[in-house]
């Protein structure tokens, strides 16, 4: 079973994350310039600029960083738990898992 989790990095709950990212480090200069990254406006092409209230940047380079913490919480921990016959692989918003029948 392959999967692709559709518009991860545009969903990603900031309030959520930042407490896996705590569960990481007390470092409070870490913490502040992750809240500000995850924040920091969305200029558009016109000029105009977007409030950020969730998600992560598209391209940006600790997107698939903070998208793999949040997804270490609450995927993988779930299919070790509930599923640990079934092997898996996942990075990011893509992964796959080796299912022997599809009951």
């Amino acid at each position: 079973l392959e999967f692709d989790i559709k518009g991860l990095f545009d969903n990603i709950r900031h309030d959520y994350l930042i407490e896996m990212v705590k569960r990481h480090t007390n470092q409070e200069w870490v913490i502040l310039y992750i809240k500000r990254w995850l924040t920091a406006p969305f200029q558009m092409k016109d000029g105009t600029k977007t409030e950020r209230t969730s998600g992560t940047p598209q391209g940006g380079v600790i997107s698939p960083v903070l998208a793999n913490l949040f997804l270490h919480y609450t995927f993988d921990d779930f299919m070790t738990k509930e599923f640990p016959s079934i092997p898996w692989a996942r990075y990011a918003d893509d992964g796959i898992a080796h299912c022997a029948s599809l009951k």
